[in-house]
């Protein structure tokens, strides 16, 4: 008898998790082109480093199709100080939950980070060791899960932007579902070098877009689109 009720429990939770999920949501989570799951953060006086992970892309275009997905593990290294000689590549060592990832970096053209990706997923609630070696430069640092702190994570960001834009978006009630979806950690340098939030970006393939910005401690949306 125990066994039965057992059985009925774990069917009645399951309904009730299925009917809590809105038919936009099911679309959206089927169809993601990429989705920032964490963000690990460290500094010193001479590097800044970002660690973030999750999955993207393999073939990764922005044109509403969205196609099989890959782990990514980016590292990113900001030189601070204003002496250090800039070359186009550069060393870095990880420490995750004892074992050591080793690879080269390539200067980001752009703003003159320097960052690799181990093409893996990485989720340790553990600080890592950052390290990187560019010429006769060398520094290390310890990165910490700043997104650990937040009170919700990609999931429930996803979940709230699509409660958010259900009005606006319409391609669920389609046959074909029409757009692909990004979930992003950003963040603005002009205005903080701290504060980061959830990006949630509807690509559709006529070229209509939607999103929302959402505070990761509050919740609040922030802006939408």
């Amino acid at each position: 008898m125990k066994k039965i009720l057992m059985f009925l429990t774990i069917i009645l939770c399951a309904c009730g998790l299925c009917a809590c999920e809105s038919p936009l949501y099911s679309k959206a989570k089927d169809n993601i082109a990429e989705i920032r799951n964490n963000i690990y953060i460290g500094e010193n006086d001479d590097i800044k480093a970002t660690f973030m992970s999750g999955q993207r892309e393999k073939e990764y275009v922005i044109n509403g199709y969205a196609t099989p997905l890959i782990d990514f593990g980016v590292i990113t290294f900001a030189l601070l100080g204003e002496n250090v000689t800039r070359a186009k590549t550069g060393d870095f060592t990880l420490t995750i939950d004892g074992e050591n990832y080793e690879g080269k970096l390539e200067l980001n053209p752009f703003d003159n980070t320097y960052v690799a990706d181990l093409g893996k997923k990485i989720d340790t609630q553990n600080d890592i060791i950052a390290s990187i070696k560019i010429g006769s430069f060398s520094s290390e640092t310890t990165l910490s899960l700043k997104s650990g702190l937040w009170k919700i994570n990609s999931e429930e960001a996803l979940k709230l932007a699509c409660k958010t834009l259900k009005s606006e978006i319409k391609d669920y009630d389609n046959d074909e579902w029409t757009s692909e979806v990004y979930v992003k950690i950003i963040h603005d340098e002009k205005i903080s070098s701290d504060k980061y939030f959830w990006y949630v970006n509807f690509v559709g393939r006529n070229g209509v877009n939607h999103s929302v910005i959402i505070d990761p401690h509050s919740k609040e949306i922030l802006a939408q689109k």
